[in-house]
């Protein structure tokens, strides 16, 4: 699998190809979660941060959704990170350390 950071609308969508949206797994349909704003990637590096080491963490994107990150029940040592009634993706160790750094370099 592969994280991507891609820009989009004044903000960045994580793309992922282990992803989904309400109606289950759709890998490569282009889902993903998105990061609004500068203003929320520090909240996303917590995320990413917290659920690698095995905690939920819930936040509120600047635009009013709901996002939460958490360890994976299906895919040992992977991470979900879902937007409330919404898209999700599923990172493997090596895709959130990816993740991680890339978004590092936006902050």
């Amino acid at each position: 699998m592969a994280v991507d950071l891609v820009k989009a609308d004044g903000g960045w969508v994580i793309k992922c190809s282990d992803a989904g949206s309400v109606g289950g797994l759709t890998r490569g349909s282009g889902a993903g979660v998105t990061i609004p704003s500068a203003k929320d990637v520090m909240d996303f590096l917590t995320a990413v941060d917290s659920a690698s080491s095995g905690r939920r963490y819930y936040f509120t994107r600047s635009d009013g959704a709901p996002i939460k990150a958490y360890p994976s029940d299906r895919k040992r040592g992977s991470i979900v990170i879902e937007r409330s009634a919404g898209n999700w993706v599923r990172l493997s160790p090596s895709d959130a350390a990816d993740l991680r750094m890339k978004l590092t370099r936006l902050s």
